[in-house]
């Protein structure tokens, strides 16, 4: 049990770890962001009047003393919604792409899908790795940027610029070939679950009115005026009485907020890994002591005998090793497996379950070697009189 469940937490506080390190890729202390959506009594959204409003708004946010920039977006970054993709004949993806558990599609590319303002990438500070970013003529085309993560998930090919895919069940916004333009760093730059490096997405450009409810992101040179969120719901509401301004707040609090519930999951992984690795330590211990107390005349008889103490220990841990085996064994399979089905895969998990699988082997070693040097260095006279 210890073997099977210790590379599943040492992989957790890596990854939680190694999101600590990397922090988010993109000054997030300095942006507000806020969900914006017409009143509830509001009736059939009239796409003009909403771009004009979202245009209102989108400047007079601009104006505000400190304001570098305001983007917008589908939804705050590291969140959109999956949907299943194929590309076109004769590009090389991954055989097994990385892929969300408990889909029922191992094989399926499934990733996220949001759209943004042309100019967020520039105002959120992402770097372009490859290509482009979005400018003002990609509106009202398929021209689609993706992040690193997709690339290194899904494709085989040296150049992901040109490429195109479509998706298995396409809104009609989303109908047709999409062609690769650009390709972005991840941001988030840390994990957002446990079982893949970076969340693979697909943004699509997105005009003034095209998004309802909108995310509005409003990046400052600085650490954002503690007012500024009061004048955020106040520009909200000159613009338009009946517009709700939801969740308005500083965007690295959102993130802290998925960070600290992936850091609960590691430490209370951790210390159940812990317990369960001291207890196999004292069950191993345990049984070593067991075994040597009622083999102690045996021992009194190989010592009197001239059996050298070398030997005796090996003749009394043979027993407890290849039990210790197929504890190790079975455990790797086990966490194996566990790897296998999130996605990981073996080949990547390898070097984590051998080196888990040498620690536990030296603990149980340890474990083992305490009561069996003690039973080897019993008198014979004293071992001879024990009783059986």
């Amino acid at each position: 049990m210890a073997v099977a469940v210790l590379p599943a937490a040492v992989f957790i506080s890596a990854r939680v770890i190694r999101g600590e390190l990397a922090g988010a890729g993109f000054p997030a202390e300095s942006i507000v962001a806020a969900v914006v959506k017409p009143g509830a009594d509001a009736p059939t959204v009239d796409r003009d009047r909403l771009a004009a409003q979202q245009r209102q708004l989108l400047a007079s946010l601009e104006a505000e003393p400190g304001v570098t920039g305001v983007a917008f977006s589908a939804g705050v970054p590291g969140s959109a919604p999956i949907k299943s993709i194929r590309f076109q004949d004769g590009v090389r993806v991954q055989a097994r792409a990385e892929h969300v558990p408990d889909v029922g599609i191992t094989d399926a590319l499934l990733p996220s899908t949001t759209r943004v303002s042309v100019d967020l990438f520039k105002i959120f500070g992402v770097q372009v790795l490859a290509g482009r970013a979005f400018t003002a003529a990609d509106l009202g085309t398929t021209n689609v940027v993706v992040n690193r993560s997709f690339v290194e998930m899904y494709l085989q090919e040296p150049d992901p610029l040109g490429l195109l895919f479509r998706y298995e069940k396409p809104n009609p916004a989303q109908a047709g070939w999409h062609q690769i333009v650009g390709v972005v760093s991840n941001f988030p730059a840390f994990p957002l679950d446990f079982w893949r490096e970076g969340l693979p997405t697909i943004y699509h450009p997105a005009a003034p009115g095209d998004l309802s409810p909108v995310v509005l992101s409003v990046r400052f040179a600085g650490e954002p005026p503690p007012a500024f969120i009061n004048r955020f719901r106040h520009i909200g509401a000159e613009v338009d009485p009946a517009l709700q301004l939801t969740d308005v707040g500083l965007l690295s609090d959102r993130l802290h907020d998925v960070r600290r519930v992936m850091r609960a999951v590691a430490w209370t992984t951790a210390l159940l890994t812990a317990s369960l690795l001291l207890l196999s330590a004292a069950g191993i211990y345990a049984l070593m002591s067991f075994t040597v107390a009622q083999r102690t005349r045996e021992i009194g008889i190989r010592t009197a005998l001239g059996a050298p103490p070398g030997r005796l220990i090996l003749n009394v841990c043979g027993r407890a090793a290849w039990q210790i085996v197929g504890g190790l064994a079975a455990g790797s399979v086990i966490a194996a497996g566990a790897f296998t089905a999130i996605g990981v895969g073996v080949v990547r998990a390898m070097p984590l379950l051998l080196i888990v699988a040498a620690i536990m082997a030296l603990v149980a070693l340890l474990a083992t070697l305490g009561p069996a040097r003690r039973g080897a260095r019993t008198p014979a006279m004293d071992a001879l009189r024990a009783d059986t």
